[in-house]
């Protein structure tokens, strides 16, 4: 989580500040990605954004460096290592990297980042949550296939690091 909340503070654009507004403005931001798991989407719906709405279900690029900084930032990362138990990405991993991505949102839902630990206690059930999505999506997409080639995806597109193909 320390080397993710940076990160998610990047990516999202929450500002370290003391003013009303950017205050005000962290608070809205973390309830709006929050509502709906937005923060998992390419484009996300937001008072800061003027898109259509949530696209792009698992493509939010936060995911990938998220991924990418965890497992395959150098030759000795679990990724790299165990690299035949990484591809496809697994569904476990990465319903652990949405609920840590939601930890380090939470921490900014009263508009200044506090810090929450990230512990079984509290964010076993989140999840737990992003687990039972992550099924239930490829339940009702398993005729086209849509969460095995993200999984794919997320390991094919991972940070260059050579990994033996055999």
């Amino acid at each position: 989580k320390l080397k993710l909340c940076p990160l998610v503070k990047a990516m999202f654009r929450f500002h370290s500040s003391q003013s009303r507004s950017a205050i005000k403005k962290n608070q809205t931001l973390a309830e709006g990605l929050k509502e709906g798991t937005n923060f998992a989407f390419k484009v996300w719906h937001s008072l800061f954004a003027y898109h259509n709405g949530q696209r792009g279900f698992l493509k939010a690029p936060l995911i990938q460096k998220v991924i990418n900084t965890m497992w395959f930032a150098n030759k000795h990362d679990n990724g790299v290592v165990f690299h035949k138990h990484f591809k496809p990405f697994p569904y476990l991993a990465l319903a652990l990297v949405l609920a840590v991505i939601e930890c380090c949102i939470d921490e900014w839902m009263t508009g200044t980042q506090m810090d929450i630990p990230f512990t079984i206690q509290e964010y076993c059930g989140a999840y737990e949550s992003h687990l039972k999505c992550l099924q239930a999506f490829e339940d009702a997409t398993k005729t086209y296939n849509i969460l095995p080639a993200i999984c794919s995806k997320l390991y094919e597109v991972r940070q260059y690091v050579y990994v033996p193909s055999h």
